[in-house]
């Protein structure tokens, strides 16, 4: 991937001090590109991040700026501006899914009831992204958003079919396969913003087409252990000390990497998992925490690493490290069943 595309958190990158929704933010509004995606492990905050960049720039910096003098928690304040009746409807979340097509996402045949004879029809119809360019379109004035959860999850180049043309060169006319009412161009309009997110877990960068890459910025999500320890009432330390032990010096040391094809940041499991739920209703003590804490190690903390060695992209002795981490250390072994 050429390096233009490629916008890291890595301490040495000359944006090292912008945070994921900066960076982005700063993309489109400079207007270097119109799509970006964000690619990251799982629990790195990456649709937690795509919806507030969202509302920031849909709201623009100065209203965001004011409601964010009455509402600290930047993802509540974007729940909210995003069901902003200014707002709504320039803004769309849709995940992709393996078996996601170019007719479900831009235009496709749909069957319907024939008006006559009881029989059936068939109908080429506008799909989710074509409605939302048409949408866009129809108010140049102001900005949409489009949100892809999962971006990678399906085959990107046949479900985006011709759009890649239309992703670069906007407001050029793209000729589908399916007419409608005689009439196969349509174009993607330049007010029209799109956010990918992408769990490289799942699969890579390297395994998306370069004529898709081309087109998109890739903005790197890492996991964020700062934000654990102030998530909890009473262990927060406590959560921060296994975090580090676990997963920043631990069971995602390079000697553990079965795929050579990925790399550790690829995978390693990302700080929600190790959030606590400091704003839940009723009283948190000590002892519900630690039976939290417990539950979120035990079922999905383990189960996530082990799909990694039952897909062969980390060694057995992972399983080993985590165990000597939890058996061996006084503070872990409540963890155990």
């Amino acid at each position: 991937m050429s390096e233009e595309n490629m916008i890291s958190n890595d301490e040495g990158n000359t944006q090292k001090n912008e945070g994921v929704v900066e960076k982005v933010i700063k993309i489109f509004e400079k207007g270097w590109n119109k799509q970006v995606i964000l690619y990251g492990p799982p629990g790195t905050s990456k649709t937690y991040s795509a919806t507030i960049i969202a509302a920031r720039f849909l709201a623009g910096s100065d209203r965001w700026d004011e409601e964010k003098q009455l509402e600290e928690n930047s993802y509540k304040l974007a729940k909210r501006l995003l069901n902003d009746n200014n707002i709504k409807a320039r803004y769309k979340i849709v995940q992709f899914h393996p078996s996601y097509s170019y007719e479900d996402f831009v235009r496709g045949i749909t069957v319907k009831p024939a008006k006559r004879n009881n029989g059936i029809t068939y109908v080429t119809e506008s799909k989710i992204f074509e409605k939302f360019c048409k949408q866009a379109q129809s108010n140049k004035i102001q900005k949409y958003v489009l949100i892809i959860d999962e971006i990678n999850r399906a085959p990107l180049a046949s479900v985006l079919g011709e759009l890649i043309y239309g992703l670069e060169y906007r407001e050029s006319s793209i000729a589908t396969p399916y007419a409608i009412n005689g009439k196969q161009e349509f174009s993607i309009p330049d007010n029209l913003y799109i956010i990918g997110t992408m769990n490289t877990a799942d699969r890579s960068i390297g395994s998306i087409d370069y004529a898709v890459r081309r087109r998109f910025a890739f903005v790197q999500v890492k996991s964020d252990g700062e934000k654990i320890r102030d998530s909890w009432n009473h262990i927060g330390k406590l959560v921060k000390k296994l975090y580090d032990a676990l997963i920043e010096n631990g069971i995602f040391r390079e000697e553990y990497l079965e795929d050579k094809d990925m790399n550790v940041d690829d995978i390693k499991i990302g700080h929600t998992y190790f959030l606590g739920r400091k704003d839940a209703e009723g009283e948190e003590n000590e002892e519900t925490e630690r039976g939290y804490l417990k539950y979120r190690f035990q079922y999905q903390i383990k189960p996530i690493y082990e799909e990694y060695i039952k897909d062969g992209i980390i060694k057995s002795d992972g399983r080993s490290e985590m165990n000597k981490i939890i058996n061996e250390t006084p503070d872990f072994k409540f963890l155990k069943c």
